[in-house]
């Protein structure tokens, strides 16, 4: 199973959303769910874990939660989801969100805007699974522009934490996403770039050879 392809899934019908997993599910190792409360990201998309207990396949699942203060609903996610992604700016409880998930085999990514100085998470770089960068300016939506400033952002991180897991979400296509696993990314979230295509399997078997 291939597991540097994270195929992103967004929406706010669970429906479609198990049909996508189905889609993908017999390819990839992990699945990236996009959850949105409508208020740190301005719309809102499905979010509702008990959904989780119904859904079949290998395929791991990845839960992206650009949620305002996700250490309140945290547990819930724990739950049903093998790694949980927190945005480093929706919390100022990161510490309380490293406790509540120490009795709980999930694993915790951290996950950066555009323009938050890297620095600021350099002290959570050896507690977190991994690390996340987001390629695009606004979050929350599929399709938007990559910008290309990540890049150095990519390679910064990697002088800081030359061992870190680092993931790029947002405006990933054949082509940046190249660009983002020769500047020393090691993981690439896929949305619209799957999604938006005529032949949604054709297309993730292309960034799969990446």
């Amino acid at each position: 199973m291939n597991s540097k392809i994270k195929p992103a899934i967004i929406s706010g019908d669970f429906n479609e959303i198990m049909y996508k997993i189905g889609v993908v599910d017999e390819f990839v190792e992990w699945v990236h769910l996009d959850v949105m409360d409508g208020k740190f990201a301005t719309s809102e998309s499905w979010h509702s874990p008990d959904d989780l207990d119904i859904l079949e396949g290998n395929t791991k699942l990845e839960v992206h939660l650009m949620i305002e203060n996700p250490e309140d609903t945290l547990v819930y996610w724990t739950r049903v989801a093998d790694r949980v992604l927190v945005h480093y700016e929706s919390t100022e409880h990161l510490e309380n969100i490293f406790a509540s998930l120490e009795p709980h085999s999930t694993k915790l990514g951290l996950a950066v805007l555009f323009d938050t100085p890297l620095e600021k998470i350099q002290p959570y770089l050896n507690r977190i699974d991994f690390i996340q960068l987001m390629g695009v300016e606004k979050i929350g939506y599929h399709g938007q522009l990559f910008n290309s400033q990540v890049l150095e952002r990519i390679k910064t991180l990697r002088e800081m934490s030359p061992n870190a897991t680092i993931q790029i979400d947002g405006g990933v296509t054949m082509e940046t996403g190249k660009q983002c696993l020769e500047a020393g990314a090691d993981i690439l979230v896929v949305g619209s770039g799957i999604w938006q295509a005529q032949d949604h399997t054709g297309a993730l078997q292309e960034f799969l050879k990446l």
